[in-house]
């Protein structure tokens, strides 16, 4: 015998659930990131957020002038690395 259950919930309800869970994972790495700064390594440096942004921007605008997908991720990493890199405060260096 088989048991009919009726789904009572809409697909555009289930398509706002699943835009929300997905945006929730991508952003719960830059929580992530902050977490350890703050945290772990007891140094407020902000540089994550500064480098989820200026991979966002760059990602935009490399593809809002057609470039590809397969060269834009590179230079996003890149870029963001950059961001890192130049906003290494020195007296980090000689924490234990």
């Amino acid at each position: 015998m088989y048991v009919i259950i009726e789904c009572t919930i809409s697909v555009p309800v289930m398509v706002f659930y699943l835009s929300a869970f997905l945006l929730g994972l991508c952003l719960s790495a830059m929580g992530l990131g902050i977490f350890i700064t703050m945290k772990i390594f007891r140094i407020p440096d902000i540089t994550t957020d500064g480098s989820y942004t200026l991979g966002a921007a760059v990602t935009a605008v490399l593809l809002t002038q057609g470039w590809p997908i397969w060269a834009v991720i590179p230079i996003t990493l890149i870029a963001g690395a950059a961001a890192g890199v130049l906003t290494v405060d020195k007296p980090f260096l000689q924490y234990p």
